[in-house]
Formats: structure tokens, sequence, C-alpha cells
């Protein structure tokens, strides 16, 4: 019989929290965004070239990861779950970052110019999606920030 891992409290809330907050975010928006009267163009206009930054900052990152053999390394590659982890939360940084901007590009070339409920839908995912994103690029960097130092 496999044993199942079992996680702190803590950790479980690193693991998930990028994902609860964006959703809360979400609940927040969906009552509030009228109000608040988004500019949904200049929101994606501005996480595409965060994004893009970033994406490029975390690939050079996981390069340096899998290349860099020093004490800090070393400690943390010896505890292959905490490693495994924490390339898992650069990975999942990486790939949010991409979907956001794929789905910022169709935002301004297709579906900015749609009519209620699609564009409304889209801008709805579109709030999640780069707020998930860039709540879990905070994690990654924020762990890395505590390993580096």
């Amino acid at each position: 019989m496999e044993s199942k891992k079992k996680y702190s409290m803590t950790a479980l809330w690193e693991m998930n929290y990028p994902i609860i907050v964006s959703i809360i975010f979400l609940i927040c928006f969906l009552f509030f965004g009228n109000k608040l009267k988004f500019n949904f163009i200049g929101l994606v206009e501005v996480s595409m070239s965060l994004f893009g930054i970033l994406i490029g900052f975390l690939i050079t990152v996981l390069t340096i990861i899998n290349s860099l053999d020093n004490q800090y390394m070393r400690a943390i590659k010896e505890n292959i779950e905490t490693f495994n982890l924490f390339k898992s939360y650069l990975i999942n940084a990486i790939w949010l970052s991409f979907f956001t901007l794929i789905i910022g590009v169709l935002y301004i070339f297709i579906f900015s110019s749609c009519f209620f409920p699609i564009k409304d839908i889209f801008e709805i995912i579109i709030f999640f999606i780069t707020s998930w994103a860039l709540i879990s690029c905070y994690r990654f960097i924020s762990s890395f920030v505590k390993i580096a130092i």
C-alpha cells in the first residue's frame, strides 16, 4: 500500500492560496466590478507587458536552478519533495503567465469587439486568469527570495 503525502496546514495554504485568493478576487469583481469601471484594454495591455517580462525572468531562473550547484541548491535538491514543489511553483507561474498572454491577445484581436454576453464572460476569464497568474508569480518569487537569502 502506498503512503499518502501529508502536508502541514501552512504547506497546504502555500500550495493553494493563489487559486483561493483569485476566486475571492473574482467574487469581489462579480459583485463590485460594475461600480469600479475596469478598463480591460488597459488591463490586458499592462498584463501582456508584465507577463512577457515575467516569463523571461522565470525561464532564466529555471535555467539557473537547473545549472546552479552551490550549497543552497544542494540543500534544496536533497529534499526531493521540496525541490519538486518549488519547481512546480515555477512551472505553474510560467504557464499561467503564458496563458495570460494568449488570452490577452485573443481579447485584443477578437473579443474586445464582441457584444454582451461574450465580451463580459471573456472579461471575467481575463480577470481571473490574470489575478491567478500574478499571485502564482508572487508565490514563486517570494519562495525564491526566501531560499536565496
